[in-house]
């Protein structure tokens, strides 16, 4: 079945830890954002952008996760080495 390899393939790269851990990050980076929007009077425009940068940047980090979790050594092509 697909689903079993493809699942496989998630444990393997641990894409699921990463995100369980980049999760749990934003969460606190947004309490903390909270913390000081009421502390300080921040506008709320402040949690949307941060809600929304926090959001972009779960697709970026399972996808470098999905790119660079395999076991063993890479090769790193020279367009990655430019980024």
């Amino acid at each position: 079945m697909e689903y079993a390899r493809l699942f496989a393939e998630l444990r393997q790269r641990k894409i699921v830890q990463t995100i369980i851990v980049y999760v749990g990050g934003s969460w606190g980076v947004l309490q903390a954002l909270s913390l000081l929007q009421s502390t300080f009077g921040w506008p709320l425009v402040v949690m949307d952008v941060a809600l929304l940068v926090l959001a972009c940047g779960l697709a970026v980090a399972a996808t470098v996760a999905w790119y660079h979790g395999e076991k063993g050594h890479q090769r790193v092509q020279r367009s990655e080495l430019a980024i």
